[in-house]
């Protein structure tokens, strides 16, 4: 589920920097173009690798995140699944099966601070992500953004979160590593900006 939820497409208000950082005028142009899309759509290709194993798992689908902060996940291929988050609740449906299971993320905190800090990265809130994340933009051409978690609770499932944009600014590439070394990759393309109507 963390994987799924992990980064899809950012719309923020501009984020606070520190204009003496290395970088900052490349997140501050960061959060200026999310500021600008309030519902955003892409399709997605994720690729997760297993340290133990030799196989890779692929799936693809589409993915949108609108400024109030719901994101619904999409997966097509290899089975159909939608994955929805609003407010502090994750709602995962499997349409074959006519299954939904429902989570409360309050009566999970740990949990809940894990999706609190992603819902953070796909705004490009880089204001809330530094509390619990060190920043560094490791790359500007293209922009590449390395969130490494300061809090133990995220170090025990997060060891590292890569997120990386084209000439546009628009978000190309996740990596995620996790603490056991189990890793997902994602890729995005196709964005679309739309109304708040879904048109």
């Amino acid at each position: 589920m963390i994987a799924a939820l992990a980064l899809v497409l950012c719309t923020a208000a501009a984020p606070q920097t520190d204009a003496g950082q290395p970088g900052a005028a490349s997140l501050e142009a960061l959060g200026r173009h999310f500021a600008a899309m309030p519902h955003v759509r892409s399709r997605f290709v994720q690729k997760r690798r297993w340290a133990a194993l030799k196989d890779v798992l692929e799936s693809e689908g589409t993915v949108e995140f609108d400024r109030q902060g719901t994101l619904v996940w999409h997966t097509e291929k290899p089975s159909e699944t939608e994955l929805v988050l609003e407010g502090s609740t994750a709602v995962m449906k499997v349409p074959r099966l006519k299954t939904s299971q429902t989570l409360d993320l309050k009566a999970e905190p740990g949990l809940a601070a894990v999706f609190d800090s992603l819902r953070a990265v796909v705004r490009a809130d880089f204001a809330a992500l530094r509390k619990d994340f060190e920043l560094q933009v490791s790359s500007t051409q293209p922009l590449a953004v390395r969130l490494s978690p300061k809090a133990e609770a995220l170090r025990q499932v997060i060891s590292a979160i890569t997120l990386t944009f084209d000439a546009r600014l628009d978000l190309t590439a996740v990596a995620l590593e996790e603490a056991g070394g189990d890793r997902t990759d994602l890729t995005f393309s196709g964005h679309l900006a739309v109304d708040a109507g879904g048109q």
